[in-house]
């Protein structure tokens, strides 16, 4: 919330105590709001996960990160494919350092 004030609230405060706060919503917060709520639910997310990694019947986690791969689908096309959390557990499997499916 802090962010979003910062971002967006704070720099704006005369227009919305003005009376223009929809205007200004709409021009300078509505279009960028997904990518905004999209990054911030991330790090709530990842957060979250850590906060809970072995208790609660959730897995014991050494780290959190991103994936991105290429990987051949049912058709043997190629497709790029992005995993926004991963959570990992400092274990290395055999076979496991590409996604196939």
């Amino acid at each position: 919330m802090l962010e979003f004030w910062f971002r967006y609230v704070g720099r704006a405060i005369s227009l919305i105590n003005a009376g223009n706060g929809a205007m200004y919503y709409e021009s300078n917060v509505k279009n960028q709001l997904h990518d905004f709520m999209g990054s911030v639910f991330e790090k709530m997310s990842k957060e979250y996960l850590m906060m809970h990694a072995g208790t609660n019947g959730f897995p014991v986690l050494t780290e959190i990160t991103e994936y991105q791969d290429t990987i051949r689908d049912e058709a043997k096309k190629l497709k790029q494919i992005e995993i926004d959390l991963l959570g990992k557990n400092d274990k290395d499997y055999p076979g496991t350092n590409r996604i196939s499916f």
